[in-house]
């Protein structure tokens, strides 16, 4: 991750890479704050985003290092028809 400008993922995501790295936490914002302060080798530093269904997604850049929690706006469930490539049409 090191040429990493950019890193998305949903939260059950971050929860699978977390694990895997054996991380102690497993919140989100924890895992989001983890990934954005490992070592870079851009020049600038790189961007987290993690979304969380109808939860806030998180985004943390340089800008927002310590996180910003975007509130999302609810849709009734009879309105959704398919969840196929939401995460792909969101980033």
């Amino acid at each position: 991750m090191v040429h990493a400008d950019w890193i998305f993922g949903n939260e059950a995501e971050a929860l699978a890479w977390a694990q895997s790295h054996q991380l102690k936490e497993t919140k989100p914002l924890a895992i989001a704050l983890h990934l954005y302060r490992l070592p870079s080798q851009r020049i600038l530093h790189r961007s987290v985003c993690i979304t969380q269904g109808a939860d806030p997604t998180i985004l943390i850049t340089p800008q927002y290092p310590e996180g910003l929690l975007i509130p999302v706006m609810a849709i009734p469930k009879e309105e959704i028809v398919d969840t196929n490539g939401a995460g792909d049409a969101f980033v």
